[in-house]
């Protein structure tokens, strides 16, 4: 909508600058000229150089015809062959200052948005691993819940948990656990493919999945993708009986029947967290 009004810029340029022209012909306004440039002016700002352009060649054109003796075609007194040179001279040169300033508008415009989306991006990114963070999720599951509700559509919440993060760290450190984090993250990523499924850090070494209209089935292919995928990671970990990194995965499916806010989704993803983790961990359960 926006580009097509902008496209038709030029257009209304010419139209209002050629009427405006017309009406203070007929209506025999004094200094006509500023009329024209205030029209000049406004629509160079508006829709910059070309439309400043088609606004200047007609203002320019009037400013002949309106200099000529009268009767007498392109015949001008001394006084008016210098008022004409002087709007040649002018009304360019507005149409640069004015849409150079137009430029330089949308330059510093499209600066400040690049700053604030940049911001934005910060504000809902974990530093560490580059996904989102907790407080988006929060945001996320909000809206979805409300879709799921409104659309009566399924939705499904996992919450994932690094396997004996605590004593990988206590191995092999803090900057071996970030680097492990950070490839948990990426890996958890890859396999979140579908538009609108969402994957966040949710603290710590634990990590959230939004899986909006998608049933216990398929949450469950879902999950089995990222077990797998971080378990072909390959991390040594000396304190799991796998001897690699592994996760542990709670799964909440809110189907059409059953009406949730985000607090209890994520108690019911945490107790099967807890389940999964019962049971021998490196699972998913429901």
């Amino acid at each position: 909508m926006k580009n097509n009004y902008e496209k038709r810029i030029p257009f209304m340029s010419l139209t209002v600058t050629l009427a405006t022209s017309v009406l203070v012909y007929i209506l025999n306004i004094p200094s006509p000229n500023v009329v024209l440039l205030t029209v000049l002016v406004y629509f160079t700002f508006l829709g910059g150089y070309l439309s400043g352009t088609l606004s200047g060649i007609v203002t320019i054109l009037f400013t002949i015809y309106r200099f000529m003796e009268p009767n007498q075609l392109f015949s001008y007194s001394d006084d008016n062959l210098k008022r004409i040179i002087v709007s040649v001279i002018f009304i360019p040169l507005m149409i640069l200052i004015v849409g150079y300033m137009k430029k330089d508008l949308l330059d510093k415009n499209k600066e400040l948005e690049k700053a604030n989306e940049d911001l934005r991006k910060l504000s809902i990114t974990d530093s560490l691993t580059s996904i989102y963070n907790r407080r988006y999720f929060d945001e996320v599951l909000t809206d979805e819940l409300r879709r799921s509700e409104r659309l009566n559509i399924p939705i499904s919440l996992a919450i994932i948990d690094i396997d004996f993060f605590k004593e990988y760290n206590d191995i092999y450190g803090h900057i071996a656990g970030d680097n492990s984090l950070i490839a948990v993250a990426q890996a958890i990523m890859k396999q979140v493919q579908r538009t609108g499924d969402f994957a966040a850090r949710y603290g710590g070494d634990e990590f959230a999945v939004v899986l909006p209209n998608t049933t216990l089935d398929g949450a469950a292919v879902v999950c089995e993708r990222i077990l797998r995928s971080v378990r072909d990671l390959k991390i040594t970990h000396g304190a799991t009986k796998e001897g690699i990194l592994t996760i542990s995965m709670g799964i909440a499916v809110c189907d059409e029947s059953r009406i949730y806010e985000g607090g209890s989704l994520i108690n019911d993803a945490d107790q099967a967290l807890y389940k999964a983790k019962k049971k021998g961990r490196n699972q998913y359960y429901f």
